[in-house]
C-alpha cells in the first residue's frame, strides 16, 4: 500500500513541474534577465558565443 501511494505522488507531481531550459529562459518566466558581461576580444570563439546564445537573454558590454 505504501508503495502505491508513493507511486501515485511521484506520478501526480511529476506532471506538474516544468523546469526551463535555459538560465535566460528560467529568468523570463520570472520577469526577470539573466545576463552577462561580453568581453569583446572573444566573440571569435565559437563555444563563448553559443553560451551566450544560449544562456542569456541580456548582455552588457564588458569594460575591463
Amino acid at each position: 500500500m505504501a508503495g502505491l501511494l508513493a507511486t501515485a505522488a511521484v506520478t501526480a507531481l511529476a506532471g506538474t513541474a516544468q523546469a526551463a531550459s535555459t538560465l535566460g529562459a528560467a529568468a523570463a518566466e520570472k520577469g526577470r534577465y539573466f545576463g552577462a558581461a561580453v568581453a569583446a576580444n572573444h566573440l571569435g570563439e565559437a563555444p563563448y558565443v553559443s553560451t551566450l546564445n544560449t544562456e542569456f537573454n541580456s548582455v552588457s558590454r564588458r569594460t575591463r
